[in-house]
Formats: C-alpha cells, structure tokens, sequence
C-alpha cells in the first residue's frame, strides 16, 4: 500500500506540476495578447490619423485638378483667339503688300 501511496504522491506533484506550466503559459499568452490590443490600438489610431490626412490631400487634388482643367481651358481658348489674330495679321500684310505694289505699279503707269 505505501508503494500505491508514493506512486499517487508521485502523480499527483506531476499533475500540480502540469497544472502550473498551463497556468503560467496562459499567463504569458495573456501578457502578449495585453500587448497585442495595446499595439492594435495604436495602430488604429495611426490609421485613424492617416485616413484623415488621406481624406485632406485628396480634397485638395481634387481643387487643383479642378484650376488646373480651368487653366487648360483658359490657355486654349486664349492659343485658339492668337492664332486667329496671327491669321489676320498675315492677311492683313498681304492686303497691305498688294496695295503698295498696285500703288507701285500705278506711279510707274502713270506719265
């Protein structure tokens, strides 16, 4: 009967012994899950913090995409009304080299 009881005390530390690695894993498993919500944490913030400054540049994008289509139209339209002038101003030339060559051409016909 004592080996019986020695054999149980034996099991019985094994299993306290058992007991205590479990705990003291769950205990760590629980400090890095602690840490774990803690960096989470953190790092929603930063996300938070991100998504707003995300939110602001693509506003601001958005306000210059918009001045910078104005500007194209602008430069277009100001590139369009030129180069109309720089045709008239051509056929203008033209007008004003043939009346001087017919003006020319007059004085030298005339006596």
């Amino acid at each position: 009967m004592s080996e019986q009881g020695a054999a149980l005390q034996t099991y019985n530390q094994e299993l306290v012994k058992g007991i205590e690695a479990l705990k003291r894993r769950r205990s760590e498993l629980l400090q890095s899950m602690k840490e774990d919500e803690q960096q989470k944490e953190v790092l929603e913030k930063e996300m938070a913090s991100v998504k707003e400054k995300l939110m602001t540049v693509c506003s601001r994008l958005n306000d210059r995409l918009q001045k910078k289509a104005y500007y194209d139209n602008a430069i277009e339209n100001s590139e369009t009304a030129y180069m109309k002038i720089l045709e008239s101003s051509q056929a203008l030339l033209s007008v004003v080299r043939q009346e001087a060559r017919s003006i020319e051409h007059s004085k030298q016909v005339s006596p």
